[in-house]
């Protein structure tokens, strides 16, 4: 559930929605998340600025 509330902020932070964290100027971020014994990794990128 980790790595899904962590793309969920991203969202949040990229479309304003972040509330009292929100990030001014936020417009691409990125997640890293290791899983597992750490040899599973995934990241995303969000974003929607250039």
């Amino acid at each position: 559930a980790t790595g899904v509330r962590m793309a969920l902020d991203c969202a949040k932070q990229v479309s304003g929605k972040a509330g009292d964290y929100q990030i001014k100027g936020a417009e691409n971020l990125i997640t890293f998340n290791m899983g597992g014994s750490t040899t599973t990794c995934a990241s995303l990128v969000v974003g929607v600025g250039q």
